[in-house]
C-alpha cells in the first residue's frame, strides 16, 4: 500500500499521531485545511483531509455529495417532521425521543459539513 505524504486535520487527536499516522498510512499530520482542493472525511469527531488536485475525479466527488446531502436531508426531514409530531412525542418513551433528538443533531452536523464541502468543489 502506498503511504500518503500529508493527511491535514481539525480536531483533538491529543498524543494520537503516531498512532494515527501508522493506521491512516500517512508520513505526517499537519492542523488544519489544505489551501487547494481537497476531500474530507469525520471520524470520531475529527475531520481529515486529503489533498487531491490531478488526483481524483472531481465530477465523481460532486455526484457523491449531492447524493449524500439528498440521502441526510431526507432522513433529517423524516426525523424532524417525527419529533414535531405532538402525539408521537406525548406517546413514546423519554428515551426515544432523547435517540431520535441526539440524531437529528447529527444529521444536522453531517448536513452542514456536506454542504461546506459542496462548496469546495462548487
Amino acid at each position: 500500500m502506498q503511504t500518503i505524504e500529508t493527511t491535514y486535520f481539525e480536531g483533538e487527536i491529543g498524543s494520537n499521531e503516531a498512532t494515527i499516522c501508522s493506521q491512516a498510512w500517512t508520513k505526517q499530520l499537519i492542523k488544519g485545511k489544505p489551501s487547494g482542493k481537497f476531500v474530507s472525511v469525520t471520524s470520531e469527531g475529527i475531520d481529515y483531509h486529503l489533498e487531491i488536485d490531478g488526483l481524483v475525479d472531481l465530477e465523481k466527488i460532486t455526484i457523491s455529495l449531492a447524493r449524500d446531502l439528498e440521502k441526510s436531508t431526507i432522513e433529517h426531514d423524516k426525523l424532524a417532521q417525527r419529533l414535531n409530531n405532538p402525539q408521537f412525542v406525548e406517546k413514546a418513551k423519554p428515551e426515544i425521543i432523547e435517540r431520535d433528538r441526539e440524531q437529528l443533531q447529527q444529521l444536522a452536523d453531517k448536513i452542514e459539513k456536506l454542504k461546506q464541502r459542496q462548496i469546495l468543489f462548487g
